[in-house]
């Protein structure tokens, strides 16, 4: 049973909802088989991961630093709590 903090949401347009729909379904048509929501998202970020590097390097970029902030704040935390 999935929890309460195990999904998100996100607030679309109805057109914009459409189209991803749309796109998900090419998707399943050209790679033969059913994607959930989220592999469907995860397949499209693959795909501007092979055809976008800039975007990709940037978003690794943040993620990365989203890592080392997240260490530095615990870090902090311990220091802090002794």
């Amino acid at each position: 049973m999935a929890t309460e903090n195990e999904y998100g949401a996100f607030r679309l347009k109805k057109d914009t909802v459409e189209f991803l729909q749309t796109m998900k379904q090419a998707f399943e048509l050209s790679y033969d088989k059913k994607f959930t929501n989220d592999e469907f998202i995860r397949q499209m970020a693959a795909s501007v991961e092979e055809g976008d590097v800039a975007v990709w390097e940037i978003y690794c970029t943040m993620e990365l630093q989203k890592e080392e902030l997240a260490a530095k704040a615990k870090e902090i935390r311990e220091r802090n709590s002794k």
